[in-house]
């Protein structure tokens, strides 16, 4: 089996700092999350000041092009990290992102309810450290 390679978007600040990483797209079929990645790496682009921001917008590429949670080996990405690289192609996946998630001081993991689930807001949590971007909250 060969090796999966989630696209990643880069962001590098000229200053060295945190390196925060970004994904969604767990689940296939959580798009709101994807297009949110995308729209961010473009809101973000030279409004970075310090670190390095890494962001997956689609960590579950065979899920997404069945436009389903899973894969058809029906194994939920969410629950088996660290995964196998030499294992079922939601395996490799996990596998591929926990690499990611290794080398990060920072997680933001973004989901949604998919087709099938409504999710109301729930809670915000706001958290005051190192200020990453050009922003009046820092």
């Amino acid at each position: 089996m060969s090796e999966i390679l989630l696209k990643t978007i880069e962001l590098n600040a000229t200053n060295e700092g945190p390196h925060l990483l970004m994904s969604a797209g767990v689940h296939g079929d959580e798009f709101e999350p994807m297009v949110v990645a995308r729209r961010l790496t473009g809101l973000l682009g030279d409004q970075l000041i310090q670190g390095h921001v890494a962001i997956v917008p689609v960590s579950n590429e065979v899920a997404f092009a069945r436009s389903a949670p899973t894969a058809k080996d029906g194994l939920d990405l969410a629950r088996i990290c660290p995964g196998r690289v030499d294992g079922s192609i939601t395996e490799q996946a996990g596998a591929a992102i926990s690499g990611l998630i290794e080398k990060v001081d920072f997680l933001i993991d973004l989901h949604a309810g998919g087709k099938l689930h409504k999710i109301l807001p729930l809670a915000k949590l706001c958290v005051r450290a190192t200020c990453l971007v050009k922003s009046s909250m820092c």
